[in-house]
Protein backbone atom coordinates (compact mmCIF):
# COMPACT_ATOMS: atom_id res chain seq x y z
CA UNK A 1 0.00 0.00 0.00
CA UNK A 2 2.90 2.53 0.86
CA UNK A 3 4.39 1.85 -2.37
CA UNK A 4 1.36 2.69 -4.37
CA UNK A 5 0.33 5.69 -2.45
CA UNK A 6 4.28 6.57 -3.26
CA UNK A 7 3.75 6.12 -6.58
CA UNK A 8 0.41 7.53 -7.40
CA UNK A 9 2.19 10.54 -5.39
CA UNK A 10 5.14 10.67 -7.63
CA UNK A 11 3.37 10.53 -10.90
CA UNK A 12 1.27 13.34 -10.05
CA UNK A 13 3.84 15.43 -8.96
CA UNK A 14 5.78 14.86 -11.91
CA UNK A 15 2.95 15.53 -14.30
CA UNK A 16 1.96 18.59 -12.28
CA UNK A 17 5.60 20.04 -12.53
CA UNK A 18 5.49 19.01 -16.23
CA UNK A 19 2.05 20.68 -16.91
CA UNK A 20 3.60 23.56 -15.37
CA UNK A 21 7.19 23.42 -17.44
CA UNK A 22 4.72 23.59 -20.56
CA UNK A 23 2.33 25.63 -19.59
CA UNK A 24 5.51 28.26 -19.18
CA UNK A 25 6.99 27.67 -22.69
CA UNK A 26 3.29 28.13 -24.32
CA UNK A 27 2.49 31.31 -22.38
CA UNK A 28 5.98 32.40 -22.95
CA UNK A 29 5.69 31.62 -26.98
CA UNK A 30 9.19 29.85 -27.30
CA UNK A 31 7.99 27.63 -29.45
CA UNK A 32 6.33 29.94 -31.63
CA UNK A 33 9.09 32.29 -31.79
CA UNK A 34 11.28 29.33 -32.54
CA UNK A 35 9.44 28.26 -35.71
CA UNK A 36 9.44 31.76 -37.01
CA UNK A 37 13.16 32.39 -36.41
CA UNK A 38 13.82 29.26 -38.24
CA UNK A 39 10.97 29.63 -41.07
CA UNK A 40 9.55 25.94 -39.69
CA UNK A 41 5.60 26.99 -38.93
CA UNK A 42 4.55 24.72 -41.21
CA UNK A 43 5.54 21.96 -38.84
CA UNK A 44 3.74 23.37 -35.66
CA UNK A 45 2.53 19.79 -35.35
CA UNK A 46 5.23 18.57 -34.68
CA UNK A 47 7.19 20.79 -32.39
CA UNK A 48 4.10 20.01 -30.05
CA UNK A 49 4.46 16.48 -30.05
CA UNK A 50 8.31 16.52 -30.37
CA UNK A 51 8.20 18.60 -27.09
CA UNK A 52 5.64 16.33 -25.73
CA UNK A 53 7.76 13.21 -26.42
CA UNK A 54 10.78 14.26 -25.28
CA UNK A 55 9.91 15.34 -21.98
CA UNK A 56 7.98 11.75 -21.93
CA UNK A 57 11.09 10.09 -22.77
CA UNK A 58 13.26 12.53 -20.98
CA UNK A 59 11.50 11.03 -17.66
CA UNK A 60 11.23 7.49 -18.50
CA UNK A 61 15.27 7.14 -18.66
CA UNK A 62 15.59 9.41 -15.33
CA UNK A 63 12.84 7.02 -13.85
CA UNK A 64 14.13 3.54 -15.59
CA UNK A 65 18.05 4.74 -15.32
CA UNK A 66 18.81 2.03 -18.34
CA UNK A 67 22.02 0.78 -18.16
CA UNK A 68 23.01 1.07 -22.04
CA UNK A 69 26.47 1.51 -23.16
CA UNK A 70 26.69 3.10 -26.49
CA UNK A 71 30.03 4.27 -26.33
CA UNK A 72 31.49 7.86 -26.22
CA UNK A 73 30.38 8.34 -29.63
CA UNK A 74 26.78 8.30 -28.96
CA UNK A 75 27.07 10.33 -25.84
CA UNK A 76 29.22 12.89 -28.21
CA UNK A 77 26.40 12.78 -30.50
CA UNK A 78 23.78 13.14 -27.33
CA UNK A 79 25.72 15.86 -26.18
CA UNK A 80 25.30 17.93 -29.30
CA UNK A 81 21.91 17.17 -29.77
CA UNK A 82 21.29 18.46 -26.06
CA UNK A 83 23.59 21.15 -26.24
CA UNK A 84 21.56 22.43 -29.40
CA UNK A 85 18.04 21.82 -27.60
CA UNK A 86 19.03 24.04 -24.45
CA UNK A 87 20.91 26.47 -27.12
CA UNK A 88 17.71 27.20 -28.97
CA UNK A 89 15.68 27.26 -26.34
CA UNK A 90 17.85 29.77 -23.52
CA UNK A 91 18.06 32.09 -27.12
CA UNK A 92 14.20 31.91 -27.96
CA UNK A 93 13.87 32.74 -24.00
CA UNK A 94 16.38 35.62 -24.37
CA UNK A 95 14.24 37.01 -26.82
CA UNK A 96 11.19 36.32 -25.90
CA UNK A 97 11.77 38.02 -22.98
CA UNK A 98 14.11 40.50 -23.49
CA UNK A 99 16.40 39.48 -21.10
CA UNK A 100 19.65 41.07 -22.74
CA UNK A 101 17.91 44.11 -23.63
CA UNK A 102 17.36 44.44 -19.66
CA UNK A 103 20.42 43.16 -18.48
CA UNK A 104 22.51 45.52 -20.69
CA UNK A 105 20.82 48.79 -19.81
CA UNK A 106 20.80 48.01 -16.08
CA UNK A 107 24.34 46.80 -16.36
CA UNK A 108 25.18 50.12 -18.07
CA UNK A 109 26.93 48.17 -20.81
CA UNK A 110 26.65 49.98 -24.43
CA UNK A 111 30.14 48.38 -26.26
CA UNK A 112 31.04 45.23 -26.48
CA UNK A 113 27.86 43.31 -26.67
CA UNK A 114 28.65 41.24 -29.33
CA UNK A 115 32.47 39.90 -27.43
CA UNK A 116 29.96 39.16 -24.28
CA UNK A 117 27.41 37.09 -26.65
CA UNK A 118 30.57 35.37 -28.06
CA UNK A 119 31.91 35.00 -24.80
CA UNK A 120 29.13 33.24 -23.39
CA UNK A 121 28.74 31.04 -26.51
CA UNK A 122 32.30 29.78 -26.43
CA UNK A 123 32.56 29.32 -22.73
CA UNK A 124 29.40 27.22 -22.90
CA UNK A 125 31.26 24.81 -25.93
CA UNK A 126 34.76 25.16 -23.47
CA UNK A 127 32.07 23.68 -20.71
CA UNK A 128 30.44 21.28 -22.46
CA UNK A 129 33.37 19.64 -24.01
CA UNK A 130 35.08 19.71 -20.53
CA UNK A 131 32.16 18.07 -19.30
CA UNK A 132 31.66 15.67 -21.70
CA UNK A 133 35.57 14.46 -22.85
CA UNK A 134 37.38 15.37 -19.80
CA UNK A 135 35.28 14.57 -16.89
CA UNK A 136 33.96 11.22 -17.60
Amino acid sequence: MKWLILGVTGIASGAAVAAGLFTFLAITGVPHRLMAVTHTSAHGYWYEWMLIGGGIAGNLLWLTNPSWYLGQLAAGGAGIFIGLFVGCMIGAIAEVLDAFPVFLRRAGIKKGIALIVAGMAVGKAVGAWLWYFVLI
